[in-house]
């Protein structure tokens, strides 16, 4: 996603979840970003940014995002409060969500008539997947396999495609789900995928099923990094880790 110093290029949030360091600065969100093409790109979950800090202060770093885009409801990805506040704080913005949190923002945000125009839930089947488009950004949304309904996101924008894969689980048939959607056909560029497909010899499988030029692995929720990061360094030497608050890729 874009930041205030970049005012003219398609922007976006999505719902990754990365792991909030003890010592990071209760005045800035927890924000890596990658910057295709010359253009930023900021990810992170639009919801309990930092426990510490009133989520609304991300409103200063992070405007007019052209798209918002939510997996699912879970907590740690989705606060119906903060992401309506966004959505009124920016007006030209517009949200993707999958179906279930679409819904709680309506029953649980107090001025969603206000916003009910920008808002579209989503309730795809397994398997199914659909496409939209916004001010230059190309999204074909997915039903990636998960324990609960859950978006994935193949994003295009200006040349570079990436798929966040949401919530999306490991379990004995995730491999076949994910082959399923032909995803070698997409020309992938980026691929954001829980970070638990990356530290195993068994989830090769279901990486292997998601083929892209580079992957990051995601949902850091406070795991001992020290140990997640050399067993991903082991399988993937290559893989984008990001370790600190706003760190760019490519460095």
């Amino acid at each position: 996603m874009r930041g205030p110093e970049n005012q003219n290029v398609p922007s976006f949030f999505l719902d990754v979840e990365q792991r909030i360091p003890q010592d990071h600065p209760q005045d800035r969100p927890l924000c890596p970003a990658l910057q295709p093409n010359g253009e930023a790109l900021c990810l992170d979950r639009h919801g309990r940014l930092n426990p510490r800090q009133d989520p609304t202060t991300l409103f200063g770093y992070f405007r007019d995002a052209t798209l918002v885009l939510v997996s699912h409801s879970h907590w740690d990805h989705f606060d119906p409060q903060v992401v309506g506040s966004y959505l009124v704080s920016n007006p030209e913005s517009i949200l993707i969500a999958e179906h279930s949190a679409a819904e709680a923002l309506a029953a649980e945000f107090e001025l969603f008539p206000d916003i009910e125009g920008r808002v579209h839930g989503l309730e795809l089947d397994r398997g199914e997947e659909t496409q939209m488009s916004f001010s230059g950004i190309e999204v074909e949304v997915i039903s990636a396999p998960a324990d609960v309904p859950n978006l994935g996101f193949i994003v295009r924008v200006s040349g570079s495609t990436f798929l966040h894969s949401g919530d999306s689980s490991y379990d004995s048939t995730t491999a076949a789900d994910f082959g399923a959607l032909a995803l070698a056909d997409r020309d992938i560029d980026l691929a954001f995928l829980p970070y638990w497909y990356f530290t195993d010899p068994s989830g090769e499988s279901i990486v292997a099923e998601v083929p892209a030029r580079y992957y990051v692995p995601m949902h850091y929720a406070g795991e001992q990094l020290s140990a997640v990061f050399p067993a991903v360094r082991s399988l993937y030497p290559h893989a984008i880790l990001f370790r600190r608050a706003l760190e760019i890729w490519p460095p």
